[in-house]
């Protein structure tokens, strides 16, 4: 039996949705061919399994089935091109290339010269200067076919008009070197930024930001601008002119939403970047309004409604969660392991999903008092490949974890303190309001009003500096005490906190 890891075929053949589906078995495949019946018994298994294909279907022979499944592999891609043929722009370009290169072949020229016009148009309007490049060779050598409307003033045309656009990719290739600078720092980065790493830092925000103008004119360069600036500014905490970027961010989209309509992906980021600036200033209502706007995006391809679906499901119940509405998170999470069941596959990077989904889910649980179910979720965050995410997200589960285990009175809460303060101290450092929370748990009477209120006072204080915030950001500390000593159920109490503070 073949691991489905590693069975390439039944791997792509569950990507499929109906619609593809109902094409490739409609339009293409003949049920009296071999390959077809192969698709079929692939598509019913829920593991791939060649020895139960082999005993259903005799007409398979085992010398033979590599070579099939090869053959369907192939015409299944063949066929995938031609149903998703327009649904990007690159692929309707692509394709027109190969069309205008089987016209040319068989000697029609006018549909040809028809078909780079329009390609050229889409190349041109979408900024894709790479594609642009290869549409001029292609537009040369069809020139060339009729070499007496070819003179010197052509070829020096059509040769600076090439080195124009290699100098508008080579400003463009530059400008995403800066992105890609700029993610290093926003993707693991653990806490604060570091003073060696902020002057490098500034450099690259710095080059991002200027000149504007001149940014206007390129579609790539405008959108790589505000997702850096917008990063940047949730980056160091400048929460409203995160809000205020985001706003001109997605002004920016909707002002152009015919151009972007054919490249939703800049409609989700933009959407996506407006719900957390949105979060980060509790405008929980106008997050609201961008998980709805997210649901409607355009998804034309499989991998996209995959992205979408998940995406807004994690950011709906970490909405909930923020705004204190505990229950309406709990709601939605039977509907996000069904989705993620349904298209884990699309995930390029799992560790990137899996962390936000398996801590909300787990916060969910603990913040509703359901204990054993919120430990159950956090072993899965235990159980991923720790060195692919970064510390300050390993710290905060156990953190959570830690205070789950108190809460379950485990006989065991001893070494729990010791594992946990030995993993931080490992990891990167043990901050004052951990070691303050340690402490406190270790406290043989830490359940009487005198214990809860000082430790109350000593987390106050600790967290006026904002890296000590930061550290335990998400989990709630504060609040959990508070909770407490107001003998209210944490969920209940937070968002009686929630709705007070705004209003």
């Amino acid at each position: 039996m073949t691991k489905l890891s590693n069975d390439i075929l039944f791997r792509l053949i569950k990507t499929l949705g109906k619609n593809e589906k109902r094409y490739l078995r409609v339009s293409l495949l003949n049920n009296k061919h071999t390959y077809a019946k192969l698709f079929d018994l692939v598509d019913r298994q829920s593991k791939y399994d060649q020895d139960a294909i082999l005993s259903q279907e005799k007409s398979i022979k085992k010398s033979q089935i590599a070579n099939l499944k090869k053959y369907l592999f192939d015409l299944i891609l063949q066929n995938l091109r031609l149903y998703h043929r327009n649904t990007s722009i690159d692929s309707i370009i692509y394709n027109g290339l190969l069309d205008i290169e089987t016209l040319y072949n068989k000697g029609l020229l006018k549909p040809s010269i028809a078909i780079l016009n329009r390609i050229k148009h889409l190349a041109t309007k979408y900024e894709n200067f790479t594609l642009q490049l290869i549409i001029n060779e292609k537009e040369k050598k069809l020139g060339l076919n009729d070499n007496s409307k070819i003179n010197k003033i052509d070829i020096l045309t059509f040769y600076d008009k090439q080195n124009k656009l290699i100098s508008k990719l080579k400003k463009k290739l530059d400008y995403i070197k800066l992105e890609d600078l700029f993610s290093l720092f926003y993707f693991n980065q653990n806490l604060i930024i570091s003073d060696d790493n902020k002057k490098e830092l500034e450099e690259i925000i710095d080059q991002v930001k200027e000149p504007i103008g001149e940014k206007r004119e390129n579609i790539q360069l405008m959108l790589s601008y505000y997702w850096v600036t917008t990063r940047y500014y949730n980056m160091i905490g400048e929460y409203d002119q995160f809000f205020a970027q985001s706003k001109r961010y997605v002004a920016y989209i909707q002002s152009n939403l015919n151009t972007f309509n054919m490249l939703p992906t800049e409609i989700m980021n933009a959407y996506n970047t407006m719900l957390i600036s949105s979060n980060a200033l509790k405008k929980y209502s106008i997050s609201l309004k961008y998980i709805d706007l997210l649901k409607k995006v355009p998804a034309k391809s499989s991998i996209l409604k995959a992205q979408l679906t998940l995406i807004t499901l994690v950011q709906e119940i970490d909405l909930y969660i923020k705004w204190g509405r505990f229950e309406l998170a709990l709601s939605r999470i039977p509907l996000l392991s069904k989705n993620y069941d349904t298209y884990q596959q699309y995930i390029a990077n799992p560790l990137s999903f899996l962390l936000p989904y398996y801590f909300n889910t787990s916060y969910t649980y603990f913040a509703l008092g359901m204990y054993s179910d919120a430990l159950l979720w956090i072993n899965k965050i235990l159980n991923l490949n720790y060195r692919a995410y970064l510390a300050n997200w390993q710290c905060k589960v156990r953190v959570l974890h830690l205070i789950v285990n108190y809460e379950l009175d485990n006989i065991h809460i001893q070494s729990i303190l010791r594992s946990t303060n030995a993993f931080l101290k490992k990891k990167r450092k043990v901050f004052k309001i951990e070691a303050a929370l340690m402490k406190f748990i270790s406290l043989p009477n830490k359940n009487n009003i005198d214990a809860l209120t000082s430790f109350q006072k000593q987390m106050e204080r600790i967290l006026q500096n904002p890296e000590e915030k930061l550290a335990v950001e998400g989990i709630g500390i504060l609040e959990w005490v508070e909770a407490k000593i107001a003998r209210q159920p944490f969920a209940k109490f937070v968002q009686k906190k929630v709705e007070a503070a705004i209003g």
